[in-house]
């Protein structure tokens, strides 16, 4: 009887351990916990006092005007002017709708799922490498700069780089312990992903590869295929929806352009196609923005980390394709990091956009540094070392240099105020507007009428433009609102010094209603590039209004220029009027 039963436990716990192959992690200890506990509250410790420490910035405002919107779908509506995908959007109209309307309210939502974030990262990783490398790698994440500033931001970043990790975690789990589950939870966090932003797509594709070798090379119960086969549908047919419906509207549009030029200048931005050189050198460049001063040896151990993740698997007892799938999660990421800039496919900066590759540099740190601990003599070393690292990425960017302070702007404000009079016209770029709006109307809703003057458009208008109030379709042009009584015209460029056209007062009287001897104040809060000085925006189309504001970031101060009310350019001297 027992030889009968042995007989049949032997296949029966061979179909297991094929139907399971990956290794169990290592169980979550309590000095473990107490160690995730402390990295978490740090991490809070370092975001927290930064979400009251500026002012509503360019990039931040611009979601508030989404936001205002008195409904759902009319805030679903007004995001699609946008090159980023709604579901951020539709939080912060969420948000809103509570009564978060000040500064460090607003912001709360990104430093919670930055925090979240580090959760996921921590239970991801500890599937794949350890406590020990898990914990390291998420105090790196707990101290990145990146992380740390976008979390005092009202921006979707850390919400995207949450969503991937959950995403990861969830897959992972469910194809270790064979979870239909898990695995629809992590196709849904990844769907939630690229209606954050729309660079979580490649990061989708990377997945999928490492997905199909994991349903090819090891068996599946067939709830786990059937779940695999319908997420992966499900996600190629909203990235397909997401290209008609959104996507398409910028395709060879100028503001399509505008954002190779951005990314690659205009030299490289004109060619076909760009070499491995420059491949490698924007991959630097992107984890310099990730990983800090380290990014030349985090390069140099990129192959190391594969190495370590096969020879994990191999030693699990997993076959060499299943080995071949745990180097192309660190691999894939890389390599589409490259070609997407070779091939001209998608304009990955080395910037906030760079964030998707996060969980790939995360895994080859957690693998380096789990191979590095391994070895008892080593394990003191690395600890050391991964300290001197940590410590030098909070030298060097913390506390992160920031635009004013809610006060000091409200004082720019309240400036503004006093010298504009309401019986003038405000012209302004896009950005200020927001800004503008935000702090002069903060607690409306976008009820208020919207008026098109195509006639006026700049050479460089986008081909997008936010709709009217009432739906009617809007064409390319000046845009006149009208808020905390102020008639405000806004020109559809980004900033306003990047704009080689400037409408002449005739037009201006002729479209938008100016009077002859009326006020035309040009205000301009947008620069955040050290070339877009005032000078250079005097130069090129300020020299014909008489009256013209600048704020420059983190001065305090307005910068007024006093002129006639004529078409000829005056010589009159530039003032400086502080805002105290």
């Amino acid at each position: 009887m027992e030889a009968g039963a042995s007989s049949h436990e032997q296949p029966l716990a061979a179909s297991l351990a094929t139907i399971r192959p990956g290794a169990v992690p290592e169980p979550l200890t309590w000095r473990a916990g107490v160690a995730l506990v402390i990295i978490l509250l740090l991490a809070v410790a370092l975001r927290w006092p930064l979400l009251p420490a500026s002012y509503l910035t360019v990039d931040e405002s611009m979601h508030v005007q989404v936001a205002k919107e008195p409904t759902f779908l009319a805030a679903w509506q007004a995001s699609r002017v946008h090159t980023h995908p709604p579901l951020y959007f539709l939080v912060c109209h969420a948000v809103w709708r509570l009564g978060f309307h000040e500064e460090w309210m607003l912001r709360i939502p990104s430093l919670v799922f930055g925090i979240g974030a580090l959760l996921a990262a921590f239970g991801w990783l500890r599937e794949l490498t350890g406590n020990r490398a898990a914990l390291w790698t998420t105090a790196f994440l707990a101290v990145s700069p990146p992380l740390i500033d976008l979390s005092a931001q009202m921006r979707g970043y850390t919400l995207l780089v949450c969503l991937l990790f959950t995403g990861l975690w969830c897959l992972e789990r469910a194809f270790r312990v064979q979870s239909a589950v898990q695995m629809l939870a992590g196709g849904i966090a990844l769907a939630l992903a690229v209606l954050t932003h729309y660079a979580a797509v490649w990061c989708l594709a990377g997945i999928g590869i490492c997905g199909l070798m994991r349903c090819l090379f090891q068996t599946n119960s067939r709830s786990v295929w059937v779940t695999w086969v319908a997420v992966q549908a499900a996600l190629l047919g909203l990235c397909v929806w997401l290209k008609v419906s959104h996507v398409s509207t910028f395709s060879g549009s100028v503001t399509e352009s505008e954002l190779w030029v951005s990314t690659l200048g205009p030299k490289l931005a004109s060619q076909p196609l760009l070499g491995v050189r420059f491949a490698i050198w924007r991959l630097l460049q992107l984890l310099a923005y990730v990983a800090g001063q380290a990014a030349v040896p985090l390069l140099l151990l990129i192959p190391v980390a594969a190495t370590v993740l096969y020879r994990r698997r191999r030693k699990a007892g997993q076959s060499p394709a299943l080995g071949v799938e745990a180097v192309a999660q660190v691999l894939v990421p890389v390599l589409f990091g490259m070609l997407l800039l070779v091939w001209k496919i998608y304009p990955l900066k080395a910037d906030r956009h760079a964030l998707w590759l996060l969980p790939a540099v995360s895994l080859a740190i957690a693998a380096c540094v789990a191979a590095l601990m391994s070895r008892g003599g080593l394990r003191w070393i690395g600890s050391l070392l991964m300290l001197l690292w940590l410590g030098s990425l909070l030298r060097t960017t913390y506390p992160p240099v920031s635009p004013a302070s809610p006060q000091e702007f409200a004082a720019t404000v309240a400036k503004f105020r006093q010298q504009v009079p309401r019986s003038s016209i405000v012209l302004v770029d896009d950005a200020t507007r927001n800004v503008l709006d935000y702090y002069l109307a903060r607690d409306t809703l976008n009820l208020g009428s919207v008026v098109w003057h195509p006639e006026l458009a700049p050479v460089r208008a986008p081909v997008i433009t936010r709709r009217a109030a009432e739906g009617a379709a809007a064409e390319q042009g000046l845009v006149e609102y009208t808020f905390d009584g102020y008639q405000v015209l806004s020109l559809p460029v980004v900033f306003l010094s990047e704009s080689q056209v400037f409408p002449s007062r005739k037009a201006l009287e002729q479209v938008a209603g100016l009077k002859p001897g009326q006020e035309l104040w040009v205000c301009h809060f947008g620069l955040f590039d050290p070339r877009n000085s005032f000078g250079l925006v005097q130069q090129r189309q300020l020299r014909n209004v008489p009256h013209t504001i600048v704020w420059r970031r983190g001065e305090n101060t307005l910068l007024r220029l006093d002129q006639t009310v004529s078409d000829k350019p005056s010589a009159a001297p530039l003032q400086t009027l502080t805002a105290h």
